[in-house]
């Protein structure tokens, strides 16, 4: 996510304060969903998956 703060930073998202803070808002989103999905696997969960 650190990554994604220095682009930002930098060049044309610097001065698009619409675009740079979709893209952040994108980037907190993909975070909150890849441990939303983490969290939510439970053995049960798995084995009606299987």
């Amino acid at each position: 996510m650190n990554q994604l703060y220095e682009v930002v930073k930098t060049g044309l998202f610097a001065k698009d304060y619409k675009l740079r803070d979709q893209i952040i808002g994108a980037g907190i989103s993909i975070m909150n969903n890849i441990a939303e999905g983490f969290d939510s696997q439970s053995n049960t969960e798995f084995i009606h998956s299987v």
